[in-house]
């Protein structure tokens, strides 16, 4: 199957003031960066946890400590590394990636979402996921939080 025609799996963000933020994930663009996301959505990594860092016009990071969980502090190799055939999207508004550390690894789990153009981290933090429909809806809940 091409990345037209592949089904994709979702994902769905509660937040604490009811919204959602409804996310198709990307296993065409970046395969092993979803399977991770998937597994630490099952082990319940995500859950209760506030937004950690906000850097203004560039990203919001949902988290860069793991979540604050032992499970979630894992690393797994770079996605481009692993899969030298795909065209890595560039990390922009309306995507969902994720982050890492250099040489160390990709993050396993720390995921962020560009607020805007970021040639510069194509092929280096893999886009896993766009926003879709609600793409008005991260800025209106990170424009109002307070962390």
């Amino acid at each position: 199957m091409d990345k037209e025609t592949e089904k994709h799996p979702g994902a769905v963000l509660y937040l604490d003031n009811g919204k959602k933020i409804v996310l198709e994930l990307l296993p065409g663009s970046a395969p092993n960066t979803v399977n991770s996301f998937i597994w630490a959505a099952g082990r319940e990594i995500f859950d209760h946890h506030h937004i950690e860092r906000i850097v203004p016009g560039d990203w919001v990071d949902v988290s860069y400590t793991g979540f604050g969980k032992k499970e979630g502090q894992y690393l797994i190799p770079w996605e481009y590394e692993l899969h030298p055939q795909e065209d890595p999207l560039v990390p922009s508004f309306g995507y969902v990636c994720m982050g890492g550390y250099g040489k160390m690894g990709e993050a396993g789990c720390e995921f962020f979402f560009p607020l805007r153009d970021c040639p510069e981290q194509k092929g280096v933090f893999p886009v896993f996921g766009s926003i879709g429909s609600n793409i008005w809806l991260p800025c209106l809940v990170f424009a109002n939080s307070s962390r």
